[in-house]
């Protein structure tokens, strides 16, 4: 029996111009802003290779795509519910129609949402990735959509980037907690596993090696959901001896250690300084209100949706990492020990 041979894709196409799938689409869809060498590129190895345009998906393919997607990790974190809301009204002025999914903090999801977004042939996405590098690589070479990584870094320089300084952010906060006289300090994160909570946690421990007290800071992996953290976080704060600072990385943790405080008759600051990350609108009104770091939320929106228009208009480009500086802003949650020196 006769087995033909295998078709090249566009993937192919891709490989052999050395350029994204989303370019090769662009050359072949004639969309204007693709530079003329690489679109001649393309069309030469598309010749030598014998590449045949499916005539159904092409059809498809002319109309503009006018859907987006951005793919976050979870829904219920505050931080990234500010996201969406940016997003999509960026979106909207654009004339684009955001379709946002959960990963859930799991990358074979991850990798069938972007598999989807591909399926339902998006202009593009952004993402905030779950920080395994083969499953979502593998799935964005094969869906060809023009791609900007927020929050969290890509894994190399095909991709843009969009994120804020979190080591300087999260070691300005401990420094302020050193400033006030702590020196036994808990650092709450989510998982060092993930790239953004590992620069902050970097930071930290960074910023208490060069003020010599790298042996005052304790650091604890709390999970990503609202109970484990309440879990991991009560039973540590139950323990003698008790830190008199916490920091805490992402603002889930934050909310779960106002809890704990609370079900221990534990005052702030009075018996324990407390400073959180992303600043959300409950504790600017938290008794007493939160000194927290200030992500700049809508300026992450505004930045990595410029990047993706770029792509989409078919800019080849290098992937660059976009970094953004954030703000400590300074309220009532922090005060010396009691045990500390007079």
């Amino acid at each position: 029996m006769h087995k033909d041979k295998k078709r090249p894709t566009i993937l192919d196409v891709a490989q052999e111009a050395g350029v994204s799938a989303a370019t090769v689409s662009n050359v072949l869809n004639e969309r204007r802003n693709v530079d003329s060498t690489l679109a001649q590129r393309v069309h030469e190895v598309v010749e030598r290779i014998g590449y045949r345009v499916d005539p159904v998906a092409a059809n498809l393919r002319r109309a503009k795509p006018f859907m987006v997607g951005l793919v976050v990790p979870d829904f219920s974190n505050p931080f990234f519910g500010e996201l969406v809301d940016h997003v999509e009204l960026l979106a909207e002025k654009d004339g684009y129609r955001l379709t946002v999914m959960s990963s859930r903090e799991d990358a074979e999801l991850e990798k069938s949402r972007i598999q989807a977004l591909g399926d339902w042939r998006a202009a593009g996405v952004i993402l905030v990735s779950v920080g395994r590098e083969g499953a979502t690589r593998r799935a964005l070479d094969e869906a060809g959509l023009p791609t900007v990584f927020v929050d969290r870094p890509a894994h190399d320089d095909s991709f843009d980037s969009v994120v804020v300084d979190n080591a300087k952010a999260s070691g300005d906060a401990l420094s302020c907690l050193v400033d006030a006289g702590h020196r036994r300090i808990l650092i709450a994160a989510s998982s060092k596993r993930v790239p953004n909570m590992a620069d902050r946690v970097g930071g930290a421990l960074s910023m208490a090696k060069k003020r010599g007290v790298a042996n005052a800071v304790e650091v604890l992996e709390c999970g990503a959901s609202g109970s484990d953290a309440r879990k991991v976080l009560g039973e540590r704060l139950a323990r003698s001896p008790r830190p008199t600072a916490v920091l805490t990385l992402y603002n889930i943790a934050t909310l779960e250690t106002m809890r704990v405080v609370n079900d221990l008759n534990v005052e702030i600051p009075a018996d324990i300084s407390v400073v959180g990350f992303d600043d959300a609108p409950w504790m600017q009104v938290a008794r007493p209100p939160l000194t927290a770091v200030e992500q700049p939320v809508a300026k992450l929106a505004k930045t990595a949706w410029s990047s993706l228009m770029e792509r989409i208009d078919g800019k080849e480009l290098s992937g660059e990492i976009k970094t953004l500086p954030c703000n400590l802003i300074d309220r009532a949650s922090v005060a010396p020990p009691t045990d500390a020196p007079s």
